[in-house]
């Protein structure tokens, strides 16, 4: 038998042999939300933790990561589309509008800002054209090449269900925070620290 480790290692180079985005995805949710802890300490002025209160919380609605002055994170790891559904359990908030596609909706307020790792996407700034997948999945691995997209939650508002956030996150949303990840997280910060 070998070590977990290396089992991890064979299966991710099977899915990244087979091009199988969805399941690398899957697979690096957990490590992602380390991989944006350490982002956030080496690109702004504050950091982040994973969240710790699933005895509380089983489900762990809402956000993964929390700042010192109390900011909530929502992690997400995507290449191509910007999909916020998840998967909870059957309880009297996710009946009706909540779960509508048979996953739920986040509610309004849930989170503060959504941070989106973007492994194959480029190194882009705000002039830029923002490619979906700019690299080579083989570099899927490498999160020093990652790209970090941090969307405010109000700007993820559903206009057809108030109280809820899209389920999708429409390109013509997102292109216009790409290259500015650590000016929305600072901003976001700073809101949150004024309520």
């Amino acid at each position: 038998m070998k070590s977990l480790a290396v089992y991890n290692d064979l299966e991710m180079n099977d899915l990244i042999k087979e091009g199988n985005l969805r399941d690398l995805g899957k697979m690096f949710g957990g490590a992602n939300e380390h991989v944006q802890c350490d982002w956030i300490a080496e690109n702004t002025s504050f950091l982040a933790r994973k969240r710790s209160d699933f005895d509380n919380d089983p489900d762990a609605s809402g956000y993964d990561l929390k700042t010192q002055n109390g900011m909530l994170i929502q992690s997400k790891v995507r290449v191509k589309d910007i999909h916020l559904e998840q998967t909870r359990r059957k309880s009297a908030k996710n009946d009706g509008d909540a779960s509508s596609t048979g996953h739920v909706s986040y509610s309004v307020d849930e989170f503060d800002v959504l941070l989106v790792s973007r492994p194959l996407g480029n190194k882009a700034t705000k002039r830029d054209k923002y490619t979906d997948t700019s690299r080579p999945i083989e570099e899927y691995p490498d999160v020093e090449k990652w790209d970090m997209i941090a969307i405010p939650e109000y700007a993820l508002y559903d206009p057809k269900r108030p109280e809820f956030l899209r389920n999708s996150v429409p390109k013509s949303i997102w292109s216009q925070y790409v290259g500015r990840a650590v000016e929305v997280l600072e901003e976001v910060y700073e809101s949150v620290s004024n309520r």
